[in-house]
């Protein structure tokens, strides 16, 4: 075992002793793998750091156990293909990032109980520019064409 002064392992316990956070400081930031938990000390998100941001794999999960949403920073901005899921596991809609921006097709699945292809959208620098297709439940399409419209992301 190599031993580093300047890092860190820290476990958070909340008041009555449980583990609510784990992870490793170095020169007094969060480097490495961190993980917090709910309070029945299942997982709830899986993340790394590199110099205090965001940095590699992100997994964030529900209570049941079951993973909410994954993808991947660099830097502390969202890259490459995301995925977020109902509480069955079933997908919820993905989307592609570039630098922190959305970039590409965005997938919205139906409801909880199917994954197939319900809509789609094509955006570039998180604004809509492209074509949207769109079916409802009795599979009627609907298209559309978008010129500029920003898309606001919540996360």
């Amino acid at each position: 075992i190599d031993f580093n002064p300047n890092a860190i392992e820290v476990n958070l316990l909340s008041f009555n002793g449980i583990l609510e956070m784990k992870g490793t400081y170095k020169n007094g930031f969060r480097n490495g793998k961190f993980i917090s938990y709910f309070s029945d000390g299942t997982i709830d998100v899986e993340q790394n750091f590199l110099f205090d941001k965001e940095h590699g794999d992100y997994k964030k999960h529900y209570p049941n156990g079951v993973i909410s949403s994954e993808g991947t920073f660099a830097f502390g901005k969202m890259v490459g293909p995301w995925k977020f899921y109902h509480q069955n596991g079933k997908l919820m809609y993905t989307e592609n990032y570039i630098n922190g921006l959305g970039e590409g097709e965005y997938k919205f699945y139906y409801d909880y109980y199917r994954s197939i292809l319900k809509s789609f959208v094509t955006y570039y620098i998180s604004l809509l520019t492209g074509k949207s297709s769109y079916s409802s439940n009795t599979l009627l399409p609907y298209k559309a064409n978008f010129l500029v419209v920003k898309i606001l992301n919540n996360l």
